[in-house]
């Protein structure tokens, strides 16, 4: 706008001039104003409010600072979509010194936060540090990522838990990338070992399993089951053992047994001769004396067969014979 001296040549010209020159003012300030709409969705307001003052007043007061705002505002966005679409922190440090008055100022500093957070989180690898990313930047732009690293951690600790291959099975389903992939494949060949070695339940599978996954899932159990089947082995070897001991003093006892029956009917059917013939007794034998005979026999044998069991000592069992013999002898007496 023209804003030197003039004439006018009428009263009413230079009231036309005057609400022009006011209405040029307002149409700035309200172009002005239209600043306050700061976020990227509302730049194009701005630079319309600017367009549409030049528009208006091709010749006002303010067409170059309006040109100016135009193309400052068109740099601005530009370099902030470029910044966005790279999305690291230099992009967004290197928008802050290029524009250090720019519209996106305080966005270019949460985004620094927002990714330095994430990169945080993302090295510890834990779902506190996640859910910490989530509290602070609920609307951020790894959240989605946030939530599947946190379904990765907690499947991971089902696998950990559970220690089946059906579990490590839906992880590899529902994580093909994930964090522990590497792991997973571990933990099968752990689990299928383990399961092998319990199928065979001896020490060397046991030990072979423990060899092969010194830090595996079952080791603690491969231990204690290694220890139960040494103690089995050692209860076998003393059983077997106890077996052998018993088989022998029986088949002692039934030797000395069998020898002593011999020698106990010999003693009795001759000490009878020689006392019938000597001492002319007239011995006769009835149901009650031949019982007589048979229980001392029988005696003999238990007691012998007992005893031999518990100690074959020669003494014992020639004491409880001659004890037995004699007995049986003195039944058959009726009287001397």
């Amino acid at each position: 706008m023209n804003t030197e001296r003039r004439k006018f040549n009428n009263y009413d010209e230079y009231i036309n001039l005057a609400n022009n020159c006011i209405n040029d003012i307002e149409a700035w300030n309200t172009a002005c104003n239209m600043q306050w709409y700061s976020t990227y969705n509302d730049i194009n307001i701005i630079i319309d409010g600017y367009k549409k003052y030049l528009s208006d007043f091709p010749n006002g007061f303010f067409v170059q600072k309006a040109k100016e705002q135009v193309r400052k505002l068109k740099n601005d966005a530009n370099a902030w979509d470029l910044a966005c679409k790279q999305n690291t922190i230099g992009g967004y440090q290197k928008y802050l010194k290029n524009f250090s008055k720019g519209l996106f100022i305080e966005q270019a500093h949460n985004h620094i936060n927002d990714i330095k957070t994430w990169k945080s989180s993302n090295m510890t690898k834990n779902i506190e540090s996640y859910q910490q990313y989530l509290n602070k930047f609920p609307n951020g732009f790894f959240i989605n990522q946030a939530h599947d690293c946190i379904n990765d951690i907690e499947t991971w600790n089902k696998v950990c838990k559970i220690k089946t291959l059906e579990i490590c099975q839906t992880y590899l389903n529902k994580f093909p990338n994930g964090f522990f992939i590497n792991q997973i494949h571990d933990c099968i060949n752990d689990i299928e070992t383990w399961n092998k070695a319990c199928t065979i339940k001896t020490i060397e599978s046991y030990q072979q399993y423990i060899d092969d996954f010194p830090n595996g899932f079952f080791v603690e159990q491969a231990e204690d089951a290694i220890s139960k089947e040494k103690i089995n082995k050692q209860n076998l070897i003393v059983f077997l053992n106890g077996i052998a001991v018993v088989t022998f003093y029986i088949i002692l006892a039934f030797v000395w047994s069998f020898w002593f029956i011999l020698i106990g009917i010999g003693v009795i059917g001759g000490s009878i001769y020689i006392a019938d013939e000597v001492f002319d007794l007239d011995l006769k034998f009835d149901n009650d004396n031949i019982f007589y005979v048979l229980s001392a026999i029988m005696g003999t044998t238990i007691f012998c067969f007992v005893v031999g069991l518990i100690n074959n000592g020669i003494f014992i069992m020639f004491s409880i014979l001659f004890l037995s013999i004699l007995g049986a002898f003195m039944s058959t007496i009726d009287d001397i």
